[in-house]
């Protein structure tokens, strides 16, 4: 199976590299940094350094890919609080524009790890809760 993996050269997404590389897969990574490019089967994947809000680099990444792995975030929680505006911008439209841009490629597969929408929003709850908690005692 071709796979294109997105954020692929991060702490999570090298791992998810090496899995997909001794499972047999041929793998493209497109990521900001290469920072961690897999040496081992170097003929089995390729790299692309570009930024996830290019729509043009990912139309043509998705050519003859069956899967994609999404592992994108911008932001972490901290900035994302300080500026949410920038943290939707950065991730969810983007990440709309992927699945518009997989429907045209023909691509129907995606697996999202959505590890930072639910590390802000479990940061937004709390604050909300504490927000009603003071709010009750006063």
């Amino acid at each position: 199976m071709r796979i294109l993996v997105l954020g692929g050269t991060g702490f999570i997404g090298s791992h998810i590299v090496d899995a997909l590389l001794d499972e047999g897969h041929a793998v493209k990574v497109i990521d900001r940094t290469l920072k961690h490019m897999n040496d081992k089967f170097p003929q089995f994947v390729e790299y692309i350094q570009a930024d996830f809000a290019d729509s043009l680099v990912l139309l043509e990444a998705l050519t003859g890919i069956d899967l994609v792995i999404h592992l994108v975030s911008s932001t972490v929680p901290g900035t994302s609080n300080l500026d949410p505006v920038a943290d939707i911008q950065s991730n969810l439209v983007n990440s709309v524009n992927l699945f518009k841009s997989m429907q045209q490629a023909g691509v129907h597969r995606v697996g999202r790890f959505m590890v930072t929408l639910f590390n802000y929003l479990f940061q937004k709850l709390t604050q909300l809760t504490r927000l009603v908690l003071m709010a009750l005692s006063s």
